[in-house]
């Protein structure tokens, strides 16, 4: 099983390039939980691996991204999400091997570092003020410290 991930992962690999429909195709395959999952092993160079093929993905998201109008965001972003890739790369921005901690800490503020913040909680700038939205509730009985 676990040469199975080994040559899908290997597949996508950098070193080994791809084309978009060729990793459009192991994506349809679903190839992203393998990948994530080779992210827990205790062998460098498979984790560097995989590693690379996801970061392949979604370089290729991006393009399809860019190239689709009707597509808000890179759509395998959120299959990295759903086989707990991007926990698993989070984690190994701490890992030993520098290769690894900096191949993870490119893939996050490559494709998960977008504006995440609630834009309703922004404050409008009119003229030299800030002002916040009045509109947001308090909890019920207000705020306790």
């Amino acid at each position: 099983d676990n040469f199975v991930l080994k040559e899908e992962s290997s597949g996508i690999n950098a070193e080994y390039g791809g084309s978009l429909e060729q990793i459009k195709y192991l994506v349809e395959q679903q190839c992203i939980k393998p990948l994530c999952d080779l992210l827990n092993v205790n062998d460098g160079k498979i984790i560097h691996v995989a590693l690379d093929g996801l970061d392949n993905i979604l370089r290729a998201g991006n393009e399809e991204f860019s190239a689709d109008a009707n597509l808000t965001t890179n759509p395998y972003c959120l299959l990295v999400e759903e086989g707990d890739g991007l926990e698993k790369i989070e984690y190994l921005q701490n890992h030993e091997n520098q290769e690894i901690y900096k191949k993870a800490f490119d893939i996050v503020e490559k494709y998960f570092s977008g504006d995440e913040t609630d834009a309703a909680l922004d404050p409008q700038i009119t003229g030299q003020q800030y002002t916040f939205n009045p509109d947001i509730q308090q909890p019920p009985g207000g705020f306790t410290f």
